[in-house]
């Protein structure tokens, strides 16, 4: 990594300039001739849950997560380009391939960021907040994915394996695979890529916001808050349209209601609404 001699300005503007025209007008059109099929992703944490809790699973079944320790920035380029090449011309002529990967080429270069006002670029790696950089990396993890990944679905160790950006969600089966193996050899696919494990604990597991516990013969899923949450939201006295102040109370009513929580945790998760309003001078 580098410093250049960039005027902060420059790259703070750089909505207006060219490479942010081209890297939006790429992401658009390189939406049309590759094709993700996405077979592994979750939209959302609700139709996560939905579908976890429909799961039939059985008592040699584990959990386990991982996080992408720093995807962008570790995405390989020229591997990421290769891939791009060879599905361009499944469905274009060579040229027309070329001259979207000469943009292409030229937009992830400039992967430059500020750091303590002075700015910097990686030698390696996506520039994070790009509007190119979502689909680059889809198309990487994804062609990751079907390459080391569908084996494991294949052969029944895995029940579940599901990714929601960065985050992944696991669920195997402990007599045909541990949790050491799967660690070790996910974490040895690719150089570039690292993931950091997470454990179950007394059967339950946290996975974006949902605490996913393992019964008998099937999944519950709980809200989950990180430590760091806290019940401030827009005081009822503080001058803000009420539709403002009400949409943190929108969004958690939704959630309660969109959930399959159990009768218990849903009154749990109403009594914990009400405090919070209550705690804002909510009437």
């Amino acid at each position: 990594m580098h410093k250049i001699g960039i005027p902060i300005r420059t790259v703070i503007n750089n909505r207006t300039a060219p490479a942010y025209r081209l890297a939006k007008y790429l992401t658009k059109i390189l939406s049309q001739p590759i094709t993700l099929h996405n077979q592994y992703l979750i939209t959302n944490s609700t139709n996560l849950a939905n579908d976890l809790t429909k799961l039939e699973i059985h008592e040699n079944h584990s959990l386990i997560t991982f996080d992408i320790k720093d995807l962008y920035v570790n995405i390989p380029v020229s591997e990421t380009l290769n891939i791009v090449k060879a599905k361009l011309l499944q469905n274009n002529d060579t040229q027309i391939a070329q001259q979207i990967l000469t943009l292409l080429r030229e937009v992830l270069s400039q992967n430059y960021f500020i750091f303590h006002q002075r700015i910097y670029q990686p030698k390696q790696g996506i520039a994070m907040g790009s509007l190119i950089s979502g689909i680059i990396a889809e198309i990487f993890l994804q062609h990751f994915e079907d390459i080391n990944i569908k084996q494991l679905l294949d052969t029944k160790s895995l029940a579940l394996y599901t990714r929601y950006i960065d985050n992944i969600l696991i669920i195997y089966d402990t007599i045909r695979i541990t949790s050491h193996t799967i660690n070790t050899y996910i974490n040895n696919i690719h150089s570039n890529i690292k993931l950091n494990p997470t454990y179950e604990q007394h059967r339950s597991i946290d996975f974006l916001d949902l605490t996913i516990t393992r019964k008998h013969k099937q999944l519950e899923v709980d809200i989950y808050r990180k430590p760091t949450c806290t019940d401030t939201t827009i005081n009822f006295f503080s001058n803000h349209p009420i539709e403002q102040k009400m949409a943190a109370f929108r969004f958690r009513i939704t959630q309660m209601h969109s959930l399959p929580l159990d009768p218990d945790k849903k009154r749990k998760e109403w009594k914990t609404i009400q405090s919070i309003a209550k705690n804002n001078n909510f009437p």
